[in-house]
């Protein structure tokens, strides 16, 4: 499997148009393969020019002397690929586990096929249990994101309650005190992933949602990966030259602009939590989802998997 640490150098084969990812770890001296480059199909290191085949076979060596064989062990480990959804998956496993794994697959919040789709990623200073505890909290919407998508005056009091399924959890204000525009409903599916489906109040058949990853990668970071599925103009603007790039660039620069709302609180929490502050005091109603995901962290915890080391979110540590 991929351990902690481990580096994967991932390109396109020039032929075939395929994604291949490969250890990152030149077979002859241990340096990146990912600082070099591309040539006659093949992957180059930069260090003494010894170029791999796609299956992270070493075929060629500058230097060696030609009646000598290029030495059996002169390769790198191969990983299995999919690309799936506009984003690139590599399987850790063995060949005999990919095989009995099912295709990757995004997970969105409606289970439905839409054409207008907008993913990106951002890597966070911030622990991906805290990003997911974010996403799952409507309360905070109508307060952190004024200068976005969220309006004081459309908080209200919330009862918040969650259905359980064998693979998800859902959660939704059953009683909101006043009819809001869009309504929302949070799901989690274990271990890192959180959708928000929305339904326009006055026109139930709009519907759009946003699909969030939030991938450890070291202990108080993550990388967030996002998928907006929605239509905001009239297609008929798709129309005018330039249109879709300009869309795509001021889309990209709203998500980016929430999640920096989001970013300054969890940051500041984080950094308080490290010192052994508890993450929760006070819960109300409105905190029932991220009740329910704090006891599903502490049991997945007592699994340990490669990203343990700490028993809960207060036990966040910064190194």
């Amino acid at each position: 499997m991929i351990n902690k640490g481990d580096a994967v150098v991932l390109y396109r084969d020039p032929l075939t148009n395929d994604p291949i990812a490969l250890a990152d770890k030149c077979a002859h001296r241990s340096v990146p393969l990912s600082a070099g480059k591309i040539m006659d199909g093949r992957l180059e290191c930069l260090y003494h020019g010894w170029q791999y085949d796609a299956e992270g076979k070493c075929i060629h060596i500058p230097t060696i002397l030609p009646e000598k064989k290029i030495p059996a062990n002169a390769k790198v480990r191969k990983y299995s690929t999919f690309e799936v959804d506009n984003w690139i998956w590599i399987h850790p496993g063995t060949p005999e586990q990919v095989e009995k794994s099912p295709l990757p697959k995004f997970k969105f919040g409606w289970n439905e096929v839409k054409k207008d789709q907008l993913t990106g990623y951002l890597d966070l200073d911030i622990d991906h249990s805290l990003l997911c505890e974010n996403f799952l909290d409507p309360a905070h919407i109508n307060f952190t994101h004024t200068s976005t998508f969220g309006n004081r005056d459309n908080a209200t009091a919330m009862n918040v309650l969650c259905k359980f399924y064998n693979d998800r959890i859902e959660s939704f204000n059953s009683t909101p005190l006043k009819e809001l525009p869009v309504k929302a409903i949070a799901t989690f599916y274990p271990p890192s992933c959180v959708t928000l489906r929305f339904q326009d109040s006055a026109n139930p058949n709009t519907r759009n949602d946003l699909n969030f990853y939030s991938i450890p990668t070291t202990k108080g970071n993550s990388r967030f990966i996002w998928i907006q599925r929605a239509k905001f103009h009239p297609p008929i603007l798709e129309y005018i030259p330039g249109f879709n790039w300009f869309f795509d660039f001021t889309t990209r620069r709203f998500i980016k602009k929430v999640i920096l709302e989001d970013y300054v609180m969890l940051k500041g929490q984080q950094e308080i939590l490290a010192f052994g502050a508890s993450a929760m005091n006070s819960p109300v109603s409105a905190d029932l989802m991220i009740k329910v995901y704090r006891n599903w962290w502490r049991k997945a915890m007592k699994k340990k998997p490669w990203f343990s080391g700490y028993g809960d979110i207060e036990d966040i540590i910064l190194d």
